[in-house]
This record gives C-alpha cells, structure tokens and sequence, in this order.
C-alpha cells in the first residue's frame, strides 16, 4: 500500500520526519555549529537553518567562519522565539512568568517579535505576529491595559506602518468611550505623533462615521486639539 504524497511527490511520512529531526536539532543542540549569544543567554544553532529562512542572517554569516554570534543588541526572550520559529514554524506558549496582567505582556510582547523579524527579515514570522496582534488587540475596558501597552510597543520598536494599520481603526471606532479614559488621556500626551494618527485615520473614514464625528477636534489652539468632548489629545 502506497503512503499518502505532497505535491512534490514526498511522502508525507518522511515529510514529518523531517520536521521532527530538525525540532530536535535545536532542543537537543545536537551537529550545532554556531553558537548566538545575548546577553548572557546562548543558543546552540545551525547556519543552515538561519542562512535559509534570513536573508540577514545570511548577509551576517555568508562566506565568514565564525563560531559565535554576539546579538546583545536585541532581547533574549524575543530572540529566543524567533529562533523557535526557525525550527519549529510555530511561536512557542506565551508564558505570563507570574505577570499580573498576561493580556497586557502577551500584546507588546508580540509587537517586539514583529520587529525583530522584521529586522532579520523572517516574512513569515512576521505575518504570524500580524495574525496574533490582530487578535490580541481587543480595546475593551477590561483589556485597556493591554492595548495601551501594545500600542506603546508600536511606537517604541516598529518603522513602518503594518502595525498602525491594525490599531488606528480600534481607537477611531472606540473612541467615544477610550477619551474618557485616563489611560488613553495619558498615552495620547505621551506620543503627539498618535494624536495626528489618530485624525488622519479619521478623515479616512475608519470605523464609521460616529467614530469621526467623535474624533474629530472641537477647537484648535497652537499647542493642542481638543476631542468634541472638550478634553485636549495632544
């Protein structure tokens, strides 16, 4: 009896036998052949594995013999996930540590392993961390700590706009109630460039019309808008 083939004609059993050999690879260390350091953490990789999937990774280590790679720049947990994902094409169990709000860490978290692969250039952890964002970010009252924190992390680590895309239009859309939130009063304050974000997603007609009428600013004074409930954005 035949076993069952992939497209290309791999049988499917040696398809996930492979996938577990390479798993194995990283948990086990095993024909390692370079080791990243970050501050102070070590990870026993293979230069197969990162030159296939990081084009960054493969300018890094193209044609130069290394054993070692230090990367102290970044952090050590999110690296961490990132190598996970080389291996595994999966993102490991959030794990809160004791966190007192797991929601909160669980959305800047994932932010900063956007930018991190983003910066090594791994699309398709990327679009896992776009994927899981999307579906974090859930501007309740009873997450709003969450959601600010994200949107702290966006600011903070990203260059581009993919992760605005996802979090301007859950502002503009709960913005009746979110500018009646301290929190979100403070964080506006904190970051002027959101208050511009926040009208410019406005204007394009994000979340509907009642989200615009609410946005849009009563008055104007030469340091600041006002939302149509009288209190300053920025």
């Amino acid at each position: 009896m035949s076993q069952p083939r992939d497209r290309s004609g791999v049988s499917t059993s040696s398809a996930l036998a492979l996938t577990v050999g390479v798993k194995e690879l990283y948990s086990t260390g095993l024909y390692s052949d370079l080791t990243i350091v970050c501050r102070g953490r070590e990870f026993r990789v293979h230069k197969a594995v990162l030159h296939t999937q990081s084009s960054v990774f493969r300018s890094m280590l193209g044609g130069k013999f290394r054993k070692t790679l230090a990367l102290d720049h970044d952090d050590p947990d999110v690296l961490a996930t990132l190598l996970h994902f080389l291996y595994n094409f999966t993102c490991p169990p959030n794990r809160s540590g004791g966190a007192t709000n797991p929601e909160a860490q669980a959305s800047s978290f994932t932010v900063h392993v956007y930018a991190l692969a983003d910066k090594y250039d791994v699309p398709a952890l990327r679009s896992l961390a776009v994927a899981q964002l999307t579906r974090l970010l859930d501007p309740k009252r009873e997450n709003l700590e969450g959601f600010l924190a994200a949107i702290r992390a966006i600011d903070e680590c990203t260059a581009d706009n993919t992760l605005w895309e996802i979090v301007i239009p859950r502002i503009v859309g709960n913005m009746a109630w979110l500018v009646e939130e301290e929190g979100f009063f403070a964080l506006v304050q904190e970051m002027p460039g959101l208050n511009r974000k926040l009208l410019v997603g406005s204007a394009e007609g994000f979340g509907g019309g009642r989200a615009k009428a609410v946005v849009q600013p009563q008055a104007e004074e030469q340091d600041g808008y006002y939302s149509a409930g009288g209190r300053r954005l920025g």
